[in-house]
């Protein structure tokens, strides 16, 4: 391959590049234009590196919009990803990306221009323009894009190195405030939904920490009520069509979780209403049945659980908090009841202890105290040692 930098009308400098493609036909490429004939140099001397080390990619017209919608989407769509999050990545790039970026062609994107796209994001990214979006909107818009661009470089459509990777996402510096009841709040709930249809339900939410499709997604053969424990093995998410059954969230989140003896006698109580609701139905509850379903077997919606929640803590007269923050209640009761993090963050089924503890910073100061004040005990409940000096005889002659 040859190059040369070429000056135009416009007062900026072009790089064209030519050689002989595998038909022997002869085949002229230009890049630019830059504002000075140092930056074409340098981008000469990129690309004509890249032929030396097999990097090199032929010019193309592909735009940024097409090249997500007609082929990155429906690539991580099968490639195994979970449904809530292609939705997450999906509604990201019709709602964020591909409005600003779209035309954009794919081999022009560059640190500076996602830059200035995740300023506009801040300052007025919100529907028609009304308001800005919050960091952490814009740094998982970053993530997608930056995911993006890692497959265009990967399928040979972009020179390396990802131009997303130069880009500076803004900095979050928040974390949403978690909202948790004490464990008096939790007895009240619990108390007032006793003669609820699905008290084994809450019981189990309440006392295990389980996410909410971890819990929908129960099935009895997962359940061992004679050594108080279940398995998790699989989640009850929303789909296209309605609640579908998928692997739990992460790796390990497949997991054990001991269950308490009051959790074991409510889900005693509860095979047995369901074996007669099922039977009434017209079938046998098998070990392959979800647990937790409407008296004919079928299965709970997961949008339903929060409008539910919702309606019985305020019953309960409690302040309000989300289902998911019955996960975040039990964690930090457990850990400020002096539960050790290893054993917290393996029943919540974290990835790591640092993550668990990253999370419940506010309970950290009280264990803090509580092992300080556990020391103090330890030392002045202790009997003192006689001190013996040098020169004195021990009282035993030895």
């Amino acid at each position: 391959m040859r190059g040369t930098i070429v000056k135009k009308s416009n007062g900026r400098y072009y790089v064209a590049t030519h050689h002989v493609d595998d038909t022997g036909r002869r085949v002229q490429r230009s890049h630019g234009g830059f504002k000075t004939k140092r930056e074409a140099e340098q981008k000469l001397t990129e690309v004509l590196r890249s032929v030396d080390q097999g990097r090199f990619v032929a010019p193309s017209r592909r735009r940024l919009g097409e090249f997500l919608s007609d082929e990155w989407l429906p690539t991580v769509q099968v490639s195994g990803l979970r449904p809530g999050t292609f939705r997450s990545y999906k509604g990201l790039v019709e709602r964020y990306i591909i409005p600003r970026l779209g035309q954009v062609a794919l081999q022009a994107l560059t640190p500076v221009i996602v830059t200035i796209f995740y300023k506009e994001l801040l300052e007025s990214g919100r529907s028609g323009g009304r308001g800005g979006l919050a960091p952490k909107t814009v740094r998982e818009t970053h993530m997608v894009l930056r995911k993006a661009m890692a497959d265009a470089v990967r399928w040979g459509y972009v020179m390396a190195p990802n131009p997303v990777d130069g880009a500076s996402p803004p900095k979050t510096g928040y974390r949403r405030r978690i909202s948790t009841w004490t464990p008096a709040q939790v007895k009240t709930f619990l108390t007032s939904v006793e003669d609820d249809r699905l008290f084994p339900m809450w019981m189990v939410a309440a006392s295990t920490g389980m996410r909410r499709g971890e819990i929908l997604g129960l099935a009895w053969d997962s359940v061992d009520l004679g050594a108080a424990r279940l398995a998790v093995r699989q989640a009850l998410v929303n789909g296209p069509s309605g609640p579908e059954l998928q692997p739990p969230k992460t790796r390990k989140s497949v997991r054990v979780v001991p269950l308490d003896e009051k959790t074991v006698e409510a889900l005693r109580r509860w095979r047995d209403l369901r074996t007669t609701e099922m039977s009434v139905a017209g079938r046998h509850l098998t070990e392959d049945d979800l647990v937790f379903t409407t008296p004919l077997g079928v299965p709970l919606r997961p949008d339903s659980m929060l409008p539910m929640f919702r309606r019985r803590s305020r019953s309960a007269g409690l302040p309000r908090i989300r289902f998911h923050d019955l996960r975040h209640t039990f964690a930090t009761n457990a850990l400020r009841a002096g539960v050790a993090p290893k054993v917290v963050s393996d029943i919540l089924g974290h990835s790591s202890i640092a993550f668990t503890l990253d999370i419940y910073t506010h309970a950290v100061p009280v264990m803090q105290e509580d092992a300080v004040a556990r020391v103090a005990n330890l030392v002045w409940d202790a009997e003192p040692e006689t001190v013996i000096t040098s020169g004195e005889t021990p009282a035993n002659g030895g």
